[in-house]
């Protein structure tokens, strides 16, 4: 009779841990990713309305190399709230990055991380190529009087840096690569400086 208490309790002791492997497991898949949903609106005034079925692409960055590992795809639904299910949980300093095109443009969310995947508002805006809401906010001029432009004559150079600010509610973009600015009196020209990779 104690042997045969002992082998239902040793078969009791395997059926449970049977039974708790896979609920373990299924919860540490869980942990492993997050359900990221939002709303996408529109920021400009009187702006278009978001199209219909309007797609969404998630990219998971990662941070070290600043490239995307994994991307889910998505549509909005016709109040403009979306949901991408079962994303991997970003760690580290590893982030989120939402993108869609609107009015011909792509434009893309701030970076992101899984605490605030539950609520993201992703504004986006339609594009303009005119410079009424552009205003340059701070300027400093650099003259480096000792240098020498190679086949030139020239030995005086002068940058001049600007801090522009969008105070419109539309994106600056042209199809064409450049726009105008007026120069500063008495400027006759200026050339556009800037480092490797940028």
């Amino acid at each position: 009779m104690h042997y045969v208490r002992i082998y239902v309790v040793a078969i009791l002791g395997v059926f449970l841990l049977v039974i708790t492997i896979p609920t373990q497991t299924i919860t540490l898949a869980q942990n492993n990713t997050v359900d990221i949903q939002g709303r996408v609106i529109v920021g400009t005034t009187n702006g278009a309305p978001l199209p219909d079925g309007l797609q969404l692409e998630l990219q998971v960055i990662d941070a070290d190399s600043i490239q995307s590992v994994s991307t889910l795809t998505t549509a909005i639904d016709s109040d403009g709230s979306f949901l991408f299910s079962n994303a991997p949980q970003v760690v580290d300093n590893d982030f989120y990055l939402i993108y869609t095109t609107y009015n011909g443009f792509r434009q893309s969310t701030r970076p992101f991380r899984s605490d605030q995947a539950d609520a993201v508002v992703f504004y986006v805006y339609e594009t303009t190529d005119q410079l009424d809401d552009i205003v340059v906010t701070k300027g400093v001029m650099q003259i480096e009087e000792f240098s020498f432009l190679r086949n030139s004559g020239v030995n005086i150079e002068v940058v001049l840096e600007l801090e522009v600010e969008n105070r419109g509610d539309h994106i600056l973009y042209s199809d064409g690569t450049a726009f105008s600015f007026e120069l500063l009196v008495g400027a006759y020209g200026f050339s556009e400086v800037t480092t490797e990779g940028s």
